[in-house]
Order: structure tokens, then sequence, then C-alpha cells
């Protein structure tokens, strides 16, 4: 068996699949493969070239905003052990909880029928009418607006919007609008904004995406109006790609969101309906926080805080310095905080993150500190 040829197949609005030519004798097979990854995780915007230099290893050039030179040794190669990283800020013993105050808590569930086993989160945010507004996820299904009054203790919330009537959509399986995970927003006029995205992922193929033009249609940019009842969805943002992230600029008139699986910065002008597609930004992140001057941060991939700027419509690349203890992990949650700085926190990591945005040291490649500054449960 000789190998003769690898490479890397799609189209532009599809996944990237890898492929291996071999031969035996006067036959010839091809192989297909799946998704390439880097550094563990799957390169979802392609190739544009592969070079092999005789030496059992095949280089590639990525084709995105972000772009890196990878390299694919063609015999797997023996893990390097990671040194540890340095102690950062221990969580609290278990014993200690004891002495925190207790806060009230009641819980609301949801109606029959709206989730799957009780799924949905990062899609929760309190409206103007001083509600609660929850996004939920129903796998093979379509997801589920709800709503409920705390100060009224509920045993159920009341159901609001469901994804399927207001999109008129009669899709199953991995193609429904299955899920709400987008940030939740309100706009100064009181309307409630939320966008959906698939339920059911298959991660290592995307099936769904590009090759089956009968699949995942993408996700709807929706609002709710409390004051009328009244919803509407305004249509799919990017073809086959779902929305997260979600941030709102009253000033401006612009919402923002990230797709999802592809990653790529999205600027809604809530205005004329315009839809800006402002490039990939790396790694998928559920969130995004706005500064006071209207900057929008999100996570970037590896050691990298994304920041788009809305006077110049570019997303630049800021890379993170860690000052103290406690090394990095790219978080999951951002917020700002009142004093200016962003704050995250990582899904394993025992530390919050401070980022000092207001100080971002500009040039070339600006930076950005960040420090671990309490433990994190």
């Amino acid at each position: 068996l000789i190998r003769v040829a690898w490479g890397v197949g799609g189209s532009t609005e599809g996944m990237p699949r890898a492929f291996e030519l071999s031969r035996q004798g006067a036959a010839a097979t091809l192989t297909p493969g799946g998704i390439p990854h880097v550094d563990g995780q799957p390169s979802m915007v392609g190739f544009g070239c592969l070079a092999a230099d005789g030496r059992g290893n095949v280089y590639a050039g990525e084709r995105d905003r972000s772009a890196r030179l990878v390299r694919y040794p063609l015999k797997p190669a023996k893990p390097v052990p990671r040194p540890p990283a340095p102690p950062g800020p221990q969580p609290a013993p278990a014993s200690s909880l004891k002495s925190f105050p207790r806060l009230p808590c009641h819980v609301v569930f949801a109606p029959r029928g709206t989730t799957t086993d009780g799924s949905g989160y990062t899609a929760i945010e309190v409206g103007k009418d001083g509600k609660v507004y929850v996004g939920a996820a129903r796998y093979g299904g379509y997801a589920w607006l709800l709503r409920f009054d705390p100060a009224g203790r509920p045993l159920f919330m009341d159901k609001v919007v469901n994804m399927r009537q207001l999109t008129g959509e009669r899709r199953q399986g991995i193609n429904t609008q299955g899920k709400i995970h987008a940030k939740i927003v309100v706009g100064a006029d009181g309307r409630v904004w939320f966008a959906s995205k698939q339920a059911h992922e298959v991660f290592d193929t995307r099936p769904e995406y590009g090759a089956d033009a009968q699949g995942y249609p993408g996700g709807h940019l929706c609002y709710f109006d409390p004051k009328t009842g009244f919803s509407r969805s305004l249509g799919i943002l990017k073809r086959q790609e779902g929305l997260l992230g979600g941030a709102i600029d009253d000033g401006r008139g612009k919402l923002y969101y990230r797709s999802e699986p592809k990653n790529h910065f999205l600027v809604y002008d809530l205005k004329t309906g315009d839809v800006r597609d402002r490039g990939h930004v790396g790694a998928a992140c559920r969130y995004m926080a706005r500064d006071r001057r209207g900057a929008v941060y999100t996570v970037g991939r590896g050691a990298v805080l994304c920041r788009y700027d809305p006077d110049t419509g570019y997303v630049e690349d800021l890379a993170v310095r860690v000052e103290g203890a406690g090394g990095y992990e790219a978080p999951y949650l951002l917020a700002l905080g009142p004093n200016g700085k962003l704050y995250g926190a990582g899904v394993n990591h025992p530390s919050l993150l401070e980022f000092d945005i207001d100080k971002v040291k500009d040039g070339p490649f600006p930076t950005v500190t960040v420090r671990n500054v309490a433990p994190a449960a």
C-alpha cells in the first residue's frame, strides 16, 4: 500500500473534511476523513494550501482571519507532558461555607414538554417589566422562550414563544431550532431579544453544515415585546450557522452575536436589518461584554481576547499577559464590572479572572493584562 496524497476538500460555506489517496498496484483508493483538528479542536475554516516536506510531515496554512501554520506528523508523535501551572488562589474549604450568609431561594419549573430533561442555560435575563426570561432547549424539537414573575413565586414558568410557531419551520432531528442559548438582551424600549441555534450536534463530522442543503437552516434573531405581547423573527443572520453571544448597543442601534460552529463575529443593524460579518474570532464562547465606549469583547483562540471596535468596524486580537500567579484558561463567561474592568470565569479554572481592558497596551500586537483575583468554585 502506497500513500500518494493527502488533501482537504469542501465548499466555502461547508465544513472542511480531510481525505487520503492511496494506491495498491493498479487500484487507487480515496479514503474520506473528518474535520481536521488543531490542538485537539476542530478547524472549521479549512486550509488554503498543503505541503509535504519529505520527512514525514504535512504543513497546512489556515485560511481564516487569524490563520495559523499547522504541522501534521504522518506518524503519531509521543505526547509531551505539560508542566504544572503555578498555584493560584485556592477554593474556600467546605467548612468555611457554613459562615456564609444564606440567600432566599425559590424553585420555578419549566412546563412539561418545553425542555429535554430541564436543559437550558446562558439565556436568562430580567426584563424591564421585572419578569425573568429564560431560553429553554428541546432536543429534536423546537425551543421555547419562557417567563416568570419572581414576586409571584409561581410553581411553573409561563410559555411565551415557541420557535416552531415563530419561524414556521417543520424540520426534525439535528436540523431544528432546538436551543435558545444566546444571551438574552433587553433593549431600551423593553424588547426582549433572543436567538436560536440547533440542539443536536454531531461535533466530529457536522453533516448538517454545507453538505446537506436540507440541513440546519441557521439561527433566527427574534424579539418579544412585553408591552404588546407581539413576537417576531427577523430571519437567519448567517446560513446554516447558529447564534451565540449576544450584546446590544442602543445608542448605535446595533446587536452583536457570534455564529456557531464557525465562530464569526456578526453585527446586526436594528434600523436597516443589515448584517455585517466581521470575520472569524477563533474559539467558541457563549458570552460577550460591552465596555463604556461601546467596544465588544469575546474570547479568542488560546491566550487571546477579541475586541470589536464599533468606530472602525474591525475585530482586534489582544494578546493576554498573565500578571502574578495562577495561569490562564480562556473563560466561559464574560461580564463587565462597575469599575470598567472585564471579568471572566472558566469551566475548569479555579480563579476569577480580571482583565485590564481600560489599560490595553496598543501597538502592532496589542496586549491586555489579566490577573487571578479570587477563588472560583
